[in-house]
């Protein structure tokens, strides 16, 4: 049961995305929510006195981050690097992935443990399987994570229609209600809504698309290679050789002359018109300032996988400009296979932070708003993570700092090697 008591969480420093940033600071949380979060003084001035007090010690406090893009079935995965040819990497993934059950299982269970203890509270996993559906939906570990839980489809005409309308029936045995959702997390249990992930243009096609949007909320992968780009507009290319090196080639197929954004464009503006989730898409490696606009006038999120990005070696992602242009650009991992071997917390939404602070200077305030905030709007108005303010879930991300350094704790922690911990919830 959710304990009753008033918890004060004292920090070296506490900040979000908004406009709350004390050095030192605290954070009152009641019945698993946040009643005021500043410098102790005011949080005092506002709650009274506490039941009981959490010295944090040494730590930025921040609100619990979100994954907005992971594959957590892919865990037990090995490590390798990429030759160059992404689509001889798909085939090397799809002939080494389990299938077995209990494997599938062990692999998203680890996956939901290690994303948990990296300060990931949030998260959209695309579940390879109906296994790996079952796996994060039915967890019974105490991890408490919130997010959406994508099944993938794939297929072309009339095949991809009939993967959709099965994926689709078996959402149906795991859908859950914003009221339900409550009562999962009052024992502490993880919940996931449930959607579906027409897997990606060059694998999928319109009937697949069409369905999924009028259906269900949406996710995919997106605008992620060049070769997908060839093959949306003209219909040839790598990715159409292999569909008929498979006998997966359909006549449905047909050039569309237009970049995979705009090709999707449609799908976009229904769930827009039906006020129907948005879709969350993955990657957008290659767009135009066209294909920005319209994920901007569509709220479409982007899920932008920094690690992952350069792991393929794709170069000069626009994710700034889709920020300026009011894209809700968040982040995600992709999957662990893509992160370095060397990384102690591969699934941990600090480290993507990091590459990009390293790598592109990139404000530390915005990076903080991809993490949290941003990925919170991505996964769902329902998921009520991402900031320190009153009526917010009281998790929390701390990362240690050096408070006698005068820099900022948010560049001390992009810049140093601490590992992202997860704080609360009170219960």
């Amino acid at each position: 049961m959710i304990d009753d008591a008033l918890i004060l969480y004292r920090a070296a420093a506490v900040r979000d995305s908004l406009d709350t940033n004390a050095r030192p600071g605290a954070v009152a949380a009641r019945h698993r929510m946040i009643r005021a979060a500043g410098d102790e003084t005011s949080v005092l001035r506002e709650v009274g006195k506490p039941d009981r007090i959490i010295d944090l010690g040494d730590v930025l406090l921040m609100p619990s981050m979100v994954n907005a893009h992971a594959h957590l079935d892919l865990t037990h995965q090995p490590r390798v690097p990429y030759n160059g040819n992404f689509i001889d990497w798909l085939k090397g993934v799809i002939q080494s992935r389990v299938t077995d059950e209990h494997a599938i299982t062990a692999a998203v269970h680890d996956g939901l443990r290690m994303s948990y203890e990296s300060g990931v509270r949030g998260l959209a996993d695309i579940a390879g399987s109906p296994a790996a559906l079952r796996a994060l939906l039915l967890s019974p570990h105490d991890y408490d994570l919130l997010g959406q839980g994508f099944l993938e489809v794939t297929g072309f005409g009339k095949r991809g229609l009939e993967a959709a309308k099965a994926g689709g029936e078996l959402l149906k045995h795991y859908r859950i209600e914003d009221d339900e959702i409550h009562l999962h997390r009052q024992g502490g249990a993880s919940a996931f809504f449930t959607g579906l992930e027409p897997h990606a243009p060059y694998s999928t096609g319109r009937e697949a698309y069409q369905y999924a949007t009028t259906q269900l909320c949406c996710s995919t992968h997106l605008a992620e290679t060049l070769e997908e780009a060839q093959f949306v507009r003209d219909a040839t290319g790598p990715f159409a050789d292999l569909l008929k090196r498979l006998g997966k080639w359909d006549d449905s197929i047909q050039p569309q002359g237009v970049s995979p954004v705009q090709y999707l464009r449609p799908h976009f503006e229904e769930s827009k018109a039906l006020d129907k989730p948005r879709w969350l898409v993955a990657h957008c490696n290659y767009v135009d300032d066209a294909d920005i606009q319209t994920l901007a006038d569509t709220q479409t999120s982007v899920a932008y996988c920094p690690v992952a990005s350069d792991y393929f070696h794709h170069r000069n992602h626009r994710y700034r400009d889709m920020l300026e242009a009011g894209v809700n650009v968040c982040l995600g991992t992709d999957s662990i296979i893509c992160q370095p071997e060397e990384e102690p917390q591969p699934l941990s939404i600090l480290a993507q932070m990091r590459h990009l602070y390293r790598r592109d200077q990139t404000d530390p305030a915005q990076l903080l708003r991809m993490a949290t905030n941003n990925g919170a709007v991505a996964i769902g108005e329902r998921i009520v993570i991402g900031m320190l303010r009153p009526g917010r879930n009281d998790n929390f991300t701390a990362v240690r700092f050096d408070p006698h350094d005068e820099t900022d704790p948010l560049i001390q922690v992009l810049l140093n090697h601490e590992p992202a911990l997860s704080i609360g919830p009170s219960r």
